[in-house]
């Protein structure tokens, strides 16, 4: 349900259009003239227009088609054959889908020409689904819909019916669903309660309390290293546990619309923008891949096509997202003209402008332990975790049932976006592209809101900006793996050693796992061949190439890799859905370390298939102390002990302590640059001795400390 929250963000007083949205007001005014511009503001809001429209725009067709479609299907006591009323389940409640269909109808209903006879019947059977709650109240076991969802859409009720709601019907949806709202709770779920609480002051007209809501509200507008906005700019709930794509999405939502209602009045705070607009352009922006939704940047929210726009356009769980995050941008640059461009970019990103400028570089996120590399025609992507920061919560609210190693080293590539789509239900949930994981025959455990999942400290790595690599010290289940992911330019190598376990089941490292779009080609020593669908055994493979992407491989490995369909449900997933079996023709590549290995490892290197040839990239280590790689224009290297890396003739890095290390060159084609980081978030500095090209360089590094720990810092050499 929290997926729909964006249709019902804010509820709000009935005012004419003329006090909305082009009102500046000066400095000299009260309280009670800001409340009424922002009364303006809101309504405009709840009627679906959005900053730059004019209040009198008639709906478009997909809202139309909607709202009929409803309509039509609608009995005459106000109620709907296919919601299951009686149930009480606390994931997916049936209940709230009542609720859901009263939006459009009564914003159909006011927005229509009211010379027509049109909005009566909208309107009608607005009135008739509201006496129909109202006299059985139906409830669910979760309290979410009760004091969150539902106060929310009767505020938008009363704000869209004006006079057309009767007494009867002001006081059901004011005094009795909306006082369910109190402020409370932490991070998203209390800037959802407290808006609701700020809507139903405004609609009794109580602007003292409506200022102690708006005050909670705003104060979440902040950086914290508890529930909420990150100092890296991503987002937690529920604990130190990444949730970009699920509240922190609606974080987006709500505080946009937030900062736009504030703007021209004694509210407005230069800093609240400054902060919402970093969290966007640096934050939320890099996890968008043309219109989808990076995979591991949604949390525990993988779910069907989730939206219908007027019942035709079907919108999956990862597109819907990032429309979601364009479709406010609107708000951000009303509310924040000076960087309108830079919002307009993102826009033009998902809607898939041919003129958009792509978003490219490398960002590592330190207290999310994710990584994302961008270049014009090529998205990675990395999740990990570690002591510091809880896996993926998997079983809470019966969702993401399968999804307990999510963030175990999922490493997604991406050039249309497409190639993931909807693959879940028939996913095998032991394969997550980029994860080392034990082949076990016994169910995927549920560990339920807490996920502690890795629990070695070592998780993290380090960012010039352009190029970049995380490394994490996995131990679970047994099993324990040093992980690596080296990006530059177009290139990404992962590296795997110490792969050891006790247990008396295979291992395997998933290469990716994703819709079979295209034919297969494969490389070995001896020829160049398609294949058909099939499962197939290499140890002499060179590279493999599937819809777009090389997969190369440095060494012979053995590797096995699945080309045919792939059957399961939706229901395996999220309990609430659908056990109608679904097939999909899935490519599945993944490299086979056998039944209890000891010190195992792997590599390979993932590139956009192009016509020129790809970067040059030599690996100089893959071992228990140290993994490193040298491309063209950059050597980075991750330590996991004090030790020391050599290389070539006389080439060496020396280090004090464990650390992810990035040499980078300048124009002239020298190594100028250091970047530096501690993955393990607990050294104060570092001790390096560099000997590179004849040069000797002695670095004594004060590592960032606090909510900075874990974070890149850069000198020159």
């Amino acid at each position: 349900m929290r997926s729909l929250i964006h249709l019902v963000l804010f509820s709000f007083l009935t005012l004419p259009f003329n006090l909305f949205a082009d009102a500046t007001p000066s400095a000299k005014n009260d309280v009670k003239e800001d409340f009424e511009l922002m009364k303006g503001r809101l309504r405009h809001i709840a009627l679906g227009y959005k900053p730059d429209q004019n209040g009198t725009e008639m709906p478009d067709e997909q809202t139309l088609a909607a709202a009929k479609m409803i309509l039509d299907e609608q009995n005459d006591d106000g109620s709907w054959d296919w919601i299951d009323y009686g149930s009480r389940r606390a994931s997916g409640w049936p209940g709230y889908k009542h609720f859901f269909n009263l939006l459009p109808l009564c914003q159909v209903g006011c927005r229509l020409p009211q010379d027509s006879k049109q909005p009566g019947q909208y309107l009608d059977g607005t009135h008739r689904a509201i006496q129909f709650w109202k006299e059985r109240n139906f409830r669910s076991d979760n309290w979410w819909p009760h004091e969150i969802y539902i106060p929310m859409v009767a505020g938008q009720l009363v704000l869209m019916l004006g006079d057309e709601a009767s007494p009867a019907e002001r006081d059901f949806l004011i005094n009795e669903i909306m006082s369910a709202s109190t402020i409370k709770s932490t991070g998203q779920n209390r800037i959802w309660l407290s808006t609701n609480v700020f809507v139903r002051s405004l609609l009794l007209n109580d602007f003292e309390t409506a200022t102690n809501a708006m005050d909670a509200v705003l104060k979440e507008l902040k950086i914290t290293t508890h529930e909420g906005l990150q100092p890296d700019w991503s987002y937690h709930q529920h604990g130190n546990q990444l949730q970009w794509g699920n509240y922190g999405l609606h974080y987006v939502e709500d505080m946009t619309k937030w900062l736009w209602l504030i703007s021209g009045t004694q509210f407005e705070t230069p800093e609240k923008v400054a902060i919402m607009r970093n969290y966007i352009l640096n934050g939320q922006r890099w996890v968008i891949w043309k219109n989808f939704y990076d995979i591991s940047g949604q949390g525990r929210q993988i779910r069907p096509n989730s939206t219908k726009i007027g019942g035709q356009i079907q919108l999956t769980s990862s597109n819907r997202k990032s429309k979601i995050i364009s479709d406010h941008m609107a708000y951000m640059k009303a509310a924040d003209p000076e960087f309108s461009a830079q919002y307009q970019a993102l826009i033009d990103q998902v809607a898939l402008r041919k003129d958009a400028k792509p978003l490219t570089g490398n960002k590592v996120y330190w207290r999310s332990d994710y990584m994302v590399h961008r270049t014009p025609d090529f998205m990675t992507s990395v999740k990990m975790n570690s002591a510091h920061l809880l896996g993926t919560e998997s079983g809470g609210n019966s969702e993401n049932m399968l999804g307990t190693y999510l963030s175990d080293g999922a490493c997604f590539f991406y050039r249309s976006g497409k190639k993931y789509d909807e693959i879940f239900p028939v996913w095998n949930w032991r394969q997550i592209p980029g994860t080392t994981l034990l082949q076990s025959s016994k169910p995927i455990p549920v560990p339920g809101w807490k996920n502690p999942a890795n629990m070695q400290p070592f998780a993290g790595g380090v960012s010039n900006g352009s190029s970049g690599c995380v490394a994490m010290d996995y131990k679970r289940d047994g099993l324990t793996a040093r992980k690596a992911w080296f990006a530059s330019g177009d290139l990404v190598m992962c590296l795997g050693t110490n792969i050891t376990s006790g247990n008396p089941e295979p291992v395997d490292t998933t290469v990716d796992q994703c819709l079979l779009n295209a034919a297969v080609v494969v490389q070995d020593a001896k020829e160049i061949r398609k294949i058909e669908t099939g499962t197939y055994r290499f140890n002499t493979v060179k590279s493999i190439t599937h819809d777009g992407l090389v997969y190369s491989f440095p060494k012979p490995q053995s590797i096995t890799l699945d080309c045919g369909r792939q059957t399961g449900n939706w229901k395996r997933i999220l309990k609430s859905e659908s056990d109608k079996a679904i097939q999909k023709n899935v490519f599945n590549l993944r490299i086979n370390h056998g039944v209890s290995p000891k010190s195992a490892e792997y590599s390979y290197l993932v590139y956009p298939k192009s016509e020129t040839t790809p970067e040059k990239s030599e690996i100089l280590s893959n071992t228990e102390k140290t993994q490193a790689v040298r491309f063209e224009t950059a050597i980075m290297a991750i330590f996991y002990e004090p030790t020391t890396l050599s290389w070539g003739q006389a080439n060496a890095i020396t280090v004090s302590c464990p650390c992810a290390i990035m040499l980078t060159q300048n124009k002239d084609k020298k190594y100028s640059y250091l970047s530096l980081s501690d993955p393990d978030r607990k050294h104060t500095t570092a001790t390096l001795t560099i000997n590179l090209d004849g040069h000797t360089y002695d670095k004594n590094m004060t590592f960032p400390s606090g909510e900075q720990a874990g974070s890149t810092i850069q000198e020159s050499l």
